[in-house]
């Protein structure tokens, strides 16, 4: 195994996609997940990394910043949330980086684009081809190489459609309405929860929606009501308590506020994407998992997965599902590797600072 500062190079997994493994931080302040985008020996700016983008975006100011050259013989659209739509250009950015993770193929569209200190959007799309992980409490982002063949993930949400390209979605499930809906996760969003305005006469409110106030997208301004909801909403691993909602858009949509606090995976090259969080393993399904691996040891008992290293106490591992397990008594997280034939290879082990750290089986 190779490792170099935040990048991992594992050997012997069957993988598709050719980004390298590694982490970057999320700076999250005031509910906006920023990222440090540089290229080569460039000083680092702040971009938002948006989930609720298929597209990448920097500033003009950064395009001049960098020496960036215009792609020749290309044009580019960018629409943002209110359907406003403006031609512009694009360009590649070489040598980009997330904190110390390398970004191949990191081309961009250049635009007037500021918003506080951010001078930029960067989508998960970016890695397409590959599998990141977002663990919003550690403030951390996982970019893992993926299997050929997808792994079975049963409560996986599929990716819905916007504008040739897929967005990633989240189940949300409201107390005295049978049926889950969908909803975008959008990290470029700054309140909790939000529904199309053609939805208010189908939710349980308090009362009639008021204006509260207004929304300003890339382009455009337009006004906000909201309202309280009357119902619990469970969302991932989070439960609200009738909390206020806005209306707004063309989809419901999850913000910051409750995203904040989950562990996420997406994966732009299957179209979906699903939460980790603790759920029970049966015995047979633990039994799978059990082996050696080198000085570690991982074996199933009544109660589930445990752990040890050699010389040191065992650990209870609480299931996140897919090849996921949290260790019980700390933040450390172990995700298991296989190969295209779906063997068990080995884990990656990611410890309070989501640094990941190898085991071969």
């Amino acid at each position: 195994m190779g490792q170099s500062g935040g990048l991992i190079t594992p050997n012997g997994s069957d993988v598709i996609g050719i980004q390298p493994e590694g982490t970057f931080n999320l700076y999250i302040a005031n509910f906006r997940p920023i990222v440090m985008l540089s290229s080569g020996d460039s000083l680092p700016v702040p971009v938002l990394f948006d989930t609720g983008s298929s597209g990448n975006m920097i500033d003009k100011s950064v395009f001049k910043q960098l020496g960036l050259n215009k792609k020749p013989n290309h044009k580019s659209f960018i629409t943002d949330a209110s359907g406003t739509t403006i031609e512009t250009f694009a360009a590649d950015i070489p040598d980009a980086r997330l904190s110390s993770l390398p970004v191949l193929n990191a081309t961009v569209d250049v635009s007037d684009y500021r918003a506080g200190d951010e001078v930029g959007i960067l989508g998960p799309e970016i890695f397409r081809g590959n599998s990141v992980y977002l663990n919003f409490p550690k403030q951390a982002a996982y970019v893992r190489n993926s299997t050929a063949v997808p792994m079975h993930i049963p409560d996986a949400q599929d990716y819905v459609e916007d504008n040739g390209s897929g967005l990633p979605m989240i189940g949300i499930s409201i107390g005295g309405m049978e049926e889950t809906m969908l909803g975008l996760i959008d990290t470029g969003k700054d309140g909790a929860l939000s529904f199309p305005e053609h939805m208010i006469d189908q939710l349980p409110l308090v009362g009639r929606p008021e204006k509260v106030g207004t929304a300003t997208t890339m382009f455009s301004s337009v006004p906000v009501y909201g309202a309280k909801m009357d119902a619990e909403i469970k969302i991932g691993s989070e439960t609200l308590v009738r909390p206020d909602v806005i209306f707004h858009g063309n989809t419901p949509k999850v913000g910051m506020p409750v995203l904040g606090k989950q562990r996420i995976w997406l994966e732009p090259h299957n179209q979906r994407s699903w939460v980790a969080s603790e759920r029970p393993l049966d015995q047979s399904d633990a039994q799978s998992f059990t082996g050696q691996f080198g000085i570690r040891t991982i074996w199933a008992e009544e109660d589930g997965l445990h752990y040890q290293k050699e010389g040191s106490s065992k650990s209870v591992l609480k299931y996140l599902g897919g090849d996921q397990f949290l260790f019980g008594d700390s933040q450390t997280e172990l995700i298991f590797r296989r190969n295209e034939a779906g063997a068990i290879i080995g884990f990656t082990l990611l410890g309070p600072s989501s640094k990941p750290f190898e085991v071969a089986g």
